[in-house]
């Protein structure tokens, strides 16, 4: 269970959650919530801005991905 634990709290840490991830289905409930965000960006995937479901970027997988590897830290 303390290896549980502990992913759990990597998990809050990394993603810097607040509430932090305390049980199997709060961890159930991130996973859910980040394939729903990468399924939106796909099907939202256009090379010009839109804002009928939310407001985004042209591109918006390339602007996440810039999100995700240049500005994330590399040390936790």
């Amino acid at each position: 269970m303390l290896v549980f634990v502990r992913g759990y709290e990597k998990l809050s840490s990394v993603f810097r959650l607040c509430p932090a991830v305390h049980s199997a289905t709060d961890y159930r409930h991130l996973l859910l919530w980040l394939r729903n965000v990468f399924t939106v960006l796909a099907m939202m995937d256009y090379p010009y801005p839109t804002q009928f479901l939310a407001p985004l970027p042209a591109h918006p997988v390339n602007v996440s991905w810039y999100f995700v590897m240049i500005l994330w830290p590399t040390s936790t």
